[in-house]
């Protein structure tokens, strides 16, 4: 008899972990794991340039607002653009993403900004925008600007 109730028992726990761990599950939604990687199959000047703007745009979604802070987020990078440009009307940069490979010295991206001071991102409140932007410089030390 009690091996009959431990073994309903497993079961049971047995079943409440397949239902809980379903593949279909959807994925929390958490801007961090939403920004852009290197692709490293490009050559090696296209992987720099990527990681330069991978630096300023990471730098960006911490909420970096003047050049000290960008110094201190991604040394080596200079932002050729206004901060207040950069955000424009909103209040921060949520997630980012590469938009297709660099052409050159031009680096495709596609940014989602909101217009909240901090706290939980709304998906549905983001505001996209495409961006190429230029990137000049070599080693550790690279100039960025918008196109």
């Amino acid at each position: 008899m009690v091996e009959r109730f431990l073994l309903a028992v497993a079961a049971l726990a047995a079943m409440a972990c397949i239902g809980c761990s379903g593949g279909a599950s959807a994925e929390a939604y958490d801007p961090a794991n939403f920004q852009g990687t290197v692709d490293k199959s490009l050559p090696p000047d296209q992987q720099a340039r990527q990681a330069a703007v991978q630096k300023l745009l990471n730098a960006m979604r911490e909420g970096v607002a003047d050049p000290g802070g960008l110094s201190l987020y991604a040394p080596g990078i200079t932002l050729r653009e206004r901060f207040d440009s950069f955000y424009g009307a909103s209040k921060r940069l949520v997630r980012w993403d590469f938009n297709g490979p660099p052409r050159g010295g031009e680096v495709p991206v596609v940014l989602y900004f909101d217009d909240k001071d901090s706290g939980p991102v709304d998906p549905s409140a983001e505001r996209k925008e495409e961006r190429v932007y230029v990137v000049s410089g070599s080693g550790n030390r690279f100039s960025i600007s918008r196109r």
